[in-house]
């Protein structure tokens, strides 16, 4: 079953820091497939851009098999732009975001 956390918007650093715990704790439970939906951030700042790097880096939790969805174009520019794209994939999908 799917987990879809909505990313905070706008972030702060207590909802920043709240939202980055959860993904941690689904990390180290093995969650498999965890959805992150950014229909809110309007754009790619650095800040989103960061919060979903450290979400990147839970990968030797498990396989990074988390995905963005619901993003504005700008958003997934921004991932491919940075490579972060690559992260947020999983073994049988060609385009990590959606």
């Amino acid at each position: 079953m799917d987990v879809i956390l909505s990313l905070p918007w706008p972030l702060r650093p207590e909802a920043e820091k709240a939202f980055l715990m959860r993904c941690r704790e689904l990390a180290e439970q093995g969650e498999e497939r965890v959805l992150i939906r950014c229909d809110e951030t309007p754009h790619p700042s650095t800040r989103v851009l960061t919060l979903l790097l450290n979400i990147a880096h839970l990968a030797p939790y498990g396989p990074p098999q988390w995905r963005v969805i619901d993003a504005q174009e700008n958003l997934l520019e921004a991932l491919r732009l940075t490579g972060l794209d690559h992260w947020f994939k999983n073994g049988t999908d060609e385009e990590a975001i959606a």
